[in-house]
């Protein structure tokens, strides 16, 4: 497993380093990404946000972007009335500069750390996916929550799909929203056959910046 680089906008600007020529050229013609990640359906909302960050990152780069995670954040809380942003990953042993990162831009950090098993035929890495943890911590922060909304930042169908399951039969009240990249999204979630999920949203260009 890669290890993962989380990418941020300018330090000092919470827009991505291509926004003065925004809108960007998607790298990948054949998938038709969105120009602008479009919040609107939760403007001025309580919302309770989920990130399954390596799918987000992997996604991405399959499109040739890396994902800005800063200008996301400042996006968040410019559209919601209250945001809860919770980001779930794996890393290495010792990478404590990406939790760091992650709650410098307003995240609460989930990191599982990567672990070395030696076997007979050398070493091997475990702990490689998160999944569990995301399902694990996040049906806390469910149960916990006073969000209206629960919005799942992943296209994996499985993962989305057994979450949305689970807060629907526990708070039917909720509205479940998925944010995920466009080519990299299960039909498992498409809210138009999915009863589970309400809304989906596609991350777009404007959060993404261009993997050189």
């Amino acid at each position: 497993m890669n290890q993962v680089i989380f990418n941020s906008s300018q330090q000092n600007n919470h827009r991505p380093k291509h926004a003065q020529n925004w809108p960007l050229q998607n790298a990948n013609p054949q998938i038709d990404i969105a120009s602008k990640t479009d919040l609107k359906l939760l403007w001025n909302t309580d919302v309770l946000w989920l990130f399954d960050v390596e799918n987000l990152v992997y996604s991405a780069r399959g499109l040739g972007y890396e994902v800005c995670f800063d200008y996301i954040a400042q996006k968040i809380r410019d559209e919601c009335r209250e945001a809860w942003l919770n980001a779930f990953f794996s890393r290495e042993q010792g990478r404590k500069d990406i939790d760091l990162s992650f709650d410098k831009w307003g995240y609460r950090a989930y990191p599982q750390e990567i672990k070395i098993a030696q076997t007979r035929t050398g070493s091997r890495k475990t702990n490689c996916n998160s999944d569990h943890q995301i399902m694990f911590h996040s049906a806390i922060l469910v149960n916990q929550s006073p969000a209206d909304i629960v919005t799942i930042c992943s296209g994996d169908g499985q993962l989305v799909s057994d979450l949305a399951g689970f807060i629907k039969k526990n708070h039917p009240a909720r509205v479940v929203v998925t944010l995920s990249l466009a080519g990299s999204t299960s039909r498992l979630i498409d809210s138009r056959t999915n009863p589970l999920i309400d809304h989906n949203i596609e991350l777009g260009l404007d959060c993404l910046s261009r993997n050189h």
